[in-house]
């Protein structure tokens, strides 16, 4: 965990940390990581508001930390409720009570019902300057495509049959690369290599290389590429939905990055 811990400290340090996080993994692992997080941000010097890190923790357990806010179910109920959510907006609607950033963390993120996720969804796709989205969950298997999408994935699971989401984090570059060069026999012997028979592992490379791509979008302040990401996330969500093919998809939507106009005929 220090390692994940230390890569997005790093991208938040270089103002290159992309504002909405899905991290998953084991519940207390992944809250664990998330408050260190948060508090190695609302406790950082670029805030300028020049409160020590024990005050803000204190705070942020009393729940009186102005620029934090934290949703979970109630004990009382098996969802986040569409209710919870109306202090959440109010939130980021208005301006920040002290200086710097803000930080929403949503615990587990796949315990908000279908229409909780998509009142989210908006505020996922343009959240406020200085805000940070950090959502929890344990299972990816039961998150709506069309939150995963909006979101940069980290894996805190040490085993798993599925391996993290970062693991092929090179191979997506190389792909980007040879799909920009129209090069696809390499672009097929690299996903044989990766996916081994398995088609749902697709979906698995089809997010770590939406994250590559937002992040050369964001290290190059490339708008076409921000164009890009925002085209392919939209048509590998909207696939989902009609349950096509996983491997016609992907391929599908590498030879868009060469050629954008073949995934735009598909959402139009």
């Amino acid at each position: 965990m220090d390692t994940s811990f230390n890569k997005l400290a790093h991208l938040f340090e270089r103002g290159q940390l992309a504002p909405c996080w899905l991290i998953y993994g084991p519940r207390e692992q992944t809250r664990a990581f998330a408050n260190n997080l948060t508090l190695f941000i609302l406790s950082s010097p670029v805030n300028g508001h020049g409160m020590r890190e024990d005050l803000i923790e204190r705070h942020i357990k009393n729940g009186s930390f102005g620029n934090y806010m934290t949703l979970q179910k109630n004990e009382e109920s098996n969802e986040i409720l569409i209710d919870q959510l109306a202090p959440l907006f109010d939130f980021l609607h208005k301006s920040p009570l002290i200086p710097g950033w803000r930080v929403v963390l949503i615990d587990q993120v796949t315990d908000l019902n279908r229409f909780g996720a998509n009142s989210l969804l908006k505020s996922l796709e343009e959240p406020p300057q200085k805000t940070l989205f950090l959502l929890l969950c344990n299972s990816l298997g039961t998150l709506l495509p069309t939150i995963r999408s909006r979101c940069q994935v980290l894996s805190l699971e040490e085993k798993s049959k599925t391996a993290p989401l970062l693991l092929h984090r090179e191979e997506s570059i190389e792909l980007l690369r040879l799909a920009q060069q129209g090069t696809f026999n390499r672009i097929q012997q690299i996903c044989d290599r990766l996916i081994v028979g398995d088609k749902s592992k697709y979906d698995l490379l089809a997010i770590t290389l939406f994250d590559v791509i937002y992040q050369e979008a964001i290290l190059t302040k490339n708008g076409q590429m921000a164009d890009l990401w925002l085209m392919l996330t939209r048509f590998w969500e909207d696939s989902k939905i009609t349950h096509l093919d996983r491997q016609h998809t992907f391929f599908t939507m590498m030879a868009g990055i060469e050629k954008p106009e073949l995934v735009k005929s598909c959402l139009s």
